[in-house]
């Protein structure tokens, strides 16, 4: 059985970026970072909470302004910057 596109992707492979798997990890990390971006006014804690819910581990200064995941690269390969 061929390997998914998404195993393809991460092994640095050819890949097709519409696959369903690899759309819906897209949506996902999208959803993700509008959730994340809607809490710059709040506190430090609840930004740390929602970095937790992606990350599963963070340190004690939480990342502030605006962010993106670059999502050609999954959730898995995590990419934030200024937008």
């Amino acid at each position: 059985m061929p390997d998914s596109e998404k195993k393809k992707m991460l092994a640095g492979e050819l890949y097709h970026a519409g696959d369903r798997e690899i759309q819906a990890d897209q949506a996902t990390a999208k959803a993700w970072m509008v959730r994340y971006n809607a809490l710059l006014g709040a506190s430090a804690h609840e930004r740390r909470c929602l970095l937790r819910e992606l990350l599963g581990e963070v340190g004690s200064d939480p990342l502030s302004g605006r962010h993106f995941i670059a999502t050609s690269a999954t959730i898995y390969g995590l990419a934030m910057g200024y937008s």
